[in-house]
């Protein structure tokens, strides 16, 4: 996703993966199957919309580093802070539309 961000690219389908690899590590299908159902509406299906821009989302591509490398080193306040970055600007962005 870095690479890609790099290059002004945003891929969903990279975006989703990665998420779908948190939630199942969480082992809670629940959760899994509402943030699935969420990103599908929010992503999947304004893909083809004419108002859809997927390259809003790149601004939190280093969020989601941040967040994956807190998870590896299982720093607990680094990943609530990057989870709290990609939520903030998810939920400006929703206010601005």
């Amino acid at each position: 996703m870095t690479k890609l961000a790099s290059e002004n690219i945003y891929s969903h389908i990279l975006d989703h993966s990665f998420h779908s690899k948190l939630y199942e590590s969480g082992k809670n299908s629940a959760v899994h199957q509402l943030i699935s159902a969420i990103r599908e509406d929010r992503f999947v299906h304004q893909e083809s919309s004419a108002s859809g821009n997927e390259t809003i989302w790149l601004k939190t591509i280093p969020q989601h580093l941040h967040l994956a490398q807190a998870i590896k080193s299982h720093d607990l306040q680094a990943a609530l802070k990057a989870i709290d970055e990609i939520n903030d600007y998810g939920f400006q962005f929703a206010h601005l539309t």
